[in-house]
């Protein structure tokens, strides 16, 4: 399995995209989804990359422009390579917490890159700063912003925070009659929509799957929070398991 990541360099709000494989034809659809309209209105988006042919390609078949780095030397892009860094060990955080096996470690990587774009400062651009590196007054605003408000407009996520792999309860409509209308499962990400826009929609794996070893992505189900009961404490039954 590979992941995807993609960053938005001015809000820094970022997202990991799960493959099984590399191809272009992906790439290119991961990187519209995370754009969305607006690389439709704004054609000269720049794209920074490393040498990769297939991300070169995806970024020229939705008609941007590509900014690849020279192979095998220096300078590469410092801030993605370290902002992947910091993904990796959010994962690896995520993963012992909820105890889940090293086979469906690469299932929060979605999560760490949203959970970062919630959490983490918006970063402060060289235009934004006089030189003495103090942010100017015209920027202070985004002093206080989340990369996610930033990438908004200073719109708040206004969703519920679960940790990835807690229990959790879902309305399930495929119950038996005479069976309880919920189920149990396991918070796995937030469904992120076209141009990184959150409508409430979550990612929730089976717990009766997931304890039988079924653990396939397909078979991950998505739910608006509203039919998804988190207990005040958290519980991860992996971890306790184990």
């Amino acid at each position: 399995n590979v992941s995807f990541a993609i960053r938005d360099s001015y809000s820094g709000v970022g997202y990991s995209c799960p493959r099984r494989s590399r191809t272009s034809e992906n790439n290119a659809a991961d990187l519209k989804h995370f754009v969305g309209r607006g690389g439709e209105s704004r054609p000269k988006i720049v794209v920074k990359s490393d040498a990769a042919d297939e991300i070169a390609r995806a970024v020229k078949d939705n008609g941007w422009l590509p900014e690849p780095s020279l192979p095998n030397r220096f300078p590469h892009n410092s801030v993605h390579e370290r902002w992947i860094q910091t993904v990796k060990s959010v994962v690896r955080a995520a993963v012992l917490q909820s105890g889940f096996p090293e086979a469906i470690s690469h299932w929060a990587t979605p999560f760490a890159a949203i959970a970062l774009s919630l959490k983490q400062p918006c970063p402060i651009q060289t235009h934004e700063k006089d030189a003495a590196g103090n942010i100017l007054d015209s920027h202070r605003y985004k002093a206080n912003w989340t990369c996610f408000e930033c990438h908004h407009g200073g719109e708040k996520f206004d969703g519920k925070r679960p940790s990835f792999g807690q229990l959790c309860f879902y309305l399930d409509t495929s119950a038996g009659t005479l069976m309880p209308r919920t189920s149990a499962g396991m918070f796995i990400s937030w469904k992120i929509e076209s141009g990184y826009r959150y409508r409430g929609g979550m990612i929730i794996a089976d717990y009766e799957l997931l304890r039988d070893g079924t653990y396939r992505w397909n078979q991950l189900k998505t739910l608006h929070e509203r039919e998804i009961f988190f207990p005040d404490v958290a519980v991860f039954p992996f971890a306790q398991a184990r």
